[in-house]
């Protein structure tokens, strides 16, 4: 999988440091991508249009929550 290529920084418009933004869910869904310092949201998943996006988060967190799963029965 190319997940691991995915995961880049990003400079926060509200505390301008660097970071990797960290997923917040809303009633076991996506919500939005925030700070992990400063808590400002980086980007919502809020209209229609974005469902798609929900179901990609949400099925990239299933799929790497199996794989763990599967490291550690072996």
């Amino acid at each position: 999988m190319a997940t691991a290529a995915t995961h880049k920084t990003q400079s926060c418009s509200h505390c301008h440091n660097r970071v990797m933004p960290a997923l917040r869910f809303y009633r076991r869904m996506p919500d939005a991508f925030v700070c992990p310092e400063c808590g400002g949201v980086l980007h919502r998943f809020t209209n229609e249009a974005r469902r798609h996006d929900r179901l990609f988060v949400s099925a990239l967190f299933l799929a790497s929550f199996l794989t763990l799963l599967g490291l550690m029965l072996h």
